[in-house]
């Protein structure tokens, strides 16, 4: 079963996806959609930029894990607020 998203941007006026689902995925989308009272469009809509944003933030994480592994002074919780100000 296909199921049909249509999206308006600035670039785009009109952006048609169209993303195949089965039978038994679509009455989950609906029914999970239904149970949080929106769209299955809003549920897939949140659900790709909660995906991008949790691998964005894992980028984020690694990174200051990069930088901590190559210096590993940690500051206390005074020592941030009195570097700050």
């Amino acid at each position: 079963m296909d199921f049909v998203i249509q999206c308006n941007t600035q670039e785009v006026t009109d952006m048609v996806l169209s993303i195949r689902f089965t039978d038994e995925e679509v009455k989950v989308l609906k029914k999970f959609a239904a149970l949080e009272g929106i769209s299955v469009s809003e549920l897939i809509r949140s659900s790709v930029f909660e995906k991008i944003e949790d691998v964005l933030d894992l980028g984020l994480v690694e990174e200051g894990l990069k930088q901590y592994q190559k210096d590993k002074k940690t500051y206390t919780l005074a020592e941030v607020k009195s570097l700050i100000k």
